[in-house]
């Protein structure tokens, strides 16, 4: 998240324009933008095109999203096979990563059906997903978005959501005012509800308060920007990253308090450990382990706060996709000389099997 001229000299190369401001790119260019729609249009239409175009756009830039996450969609008129014309929301399918998405990775669900859903009380998440799947306009398509019913109430025609790590800085907070004081009023606040079709409804009804806004900032959850064109959508989109990237740069940085470095065991006699551990637990599977010495690493590992702060937890659901909610933390290691004995090798297999069980169980 650094605007480092490193970081631009990477955008540079890449081909992305590094003019809209510091840390985060807009990506977006006119002649990239045409390339999409001479490959796309032919089959899939010009709009369609250029929804996989922002969305590879967002999907490949790390600072907005992780592996598999963020949603994009696209309201357009289709013809069913009656020959009828009909309004669809085609939105990010399940299994689909933003910054591959393909046109079939959008399924089309009939928006008129999906918006008479706003009327209902409520809709548990099994029938919420029937009631999507039984109004495809091609029932091979894979799920809706589980945030579908969200960008379907909406009005707007093209909608871009991301759980940027920028935005989370402000958005995982007490209170929305932090995040209020640095957007302004372009940006609606929605309180913390679980994706799903109460928080459809309540974004909803946040929008109705605020119909001139630019986007939605769900507590705890992410950034929601809307717009008539792909390109208003997603230079909102990015202006709000950067407008929140340019306040956290302004800060001063919280230094971590440095702390003597506990004697743990050689890295490659635990790592063998592990290996062998894991080895036998998943039945046969040879793994491999990677170690991160970087500076910003070291001093956090090797500092005060790291027993807390590391506990925290995960700023977006998100983060648990691939991995557990929190590391493995590993403190109080027994006492193991640099050519252990076997009764210290023995400790120590205990002392991680041990710590590992916690982990997995509490």
């Amino acid at each position: 998240l650094s605007s480092s001229s490193a970081a631009s000299d990477v955008y540079k190369r890449q081909g992305i324009n590094a003019e809209y401001g510091v840390g985060v790119m807009n990506g977006w260019q006119d002649e990239e933008a045409k390339q999409y729609i001479d490959k796309y249009a032919p089959r899939w239409g010009e709009k369609l095109a250029l929804r996989v175009y922002t969305s590879h756009l967002i999907g490949r830039d790390s600072t907005l999203v992780l592996h598999g996450g963020g949603n994009t969609s696209l309201k357009l008129k289709v013809k069913n096979k009656a020959g009828e014309e009909v309004e669809v929301l085609a939105v990010k399918g399940s299994g689909w990563d933003l910054d591959s998405i393909e046109p079939q990775g959008f399924p089309q669900v009939d928006l008129e059906y999906c918006r008479k859903l706003r009327n209902l009380s409520e809709l548990n998440d099994e029938d919420m997903v029937n009631e999507l799947r039984t109004h495809l306009m091609d029932f091979s398509s894979p799920n809706p978005s589980v945030e579908t019913l969200l960008h379907a109430f909406l009005p707007h025609e093209w909608i871009d959501h991301s759980h940027s790590d920028v935005m989370l800085a402000v958005l995982d907070q007490p209170d929305s005012s932090l995040a209020q004081s640095i957007l302004g009023p372009d940006y609606a606040v929605v309180n913390y509800i679980m994706p799903g079709f109460k928080l459809s409804k309540s974004a909803y009804e946040v929008y109705l308060k605020n119909p001139k806004c630019h986007g939605l900032l769900l507590m705890n959850h992410g950034l929601f920007t809307f717009g008539s064109t792909a390109k208003e959508s997603y230079d909102r989109h990015i202006f709000a990253v950067q407008k929140v990237l340019k306040f956290i740069e302004s800060q001063s940085k919280k230094m971590c308090t440095s702390v003597s470095v506990l004697h743990a065991p050689p890295y490659e006699i635990v790592t063998q450990i592990l290996r062998g551990i894991y080895y036998v637990q998943s039945e046969g599977i040879r793994w491999v382990f990677t170690r991160n010495t970087t500076s910003d690493v070291v001093d956090f590992v090797n500092s005060k706060e790291v027993e807390k702060w590391s506990q925290i937890g995960p700023a977006t659901p998100d983060h648990v996709i691939r991995t557990k909610g929190k590391p493995l933390l590993l403190l109080d290691w027994p006492s193991v000389d640099e050519k252990p004995t076997k009764d210290q090798l023995h400790k120590l297999k205990n002392y991680i099997e041990s710590k590992i069980d916690e982990y997995m169980y509490n």
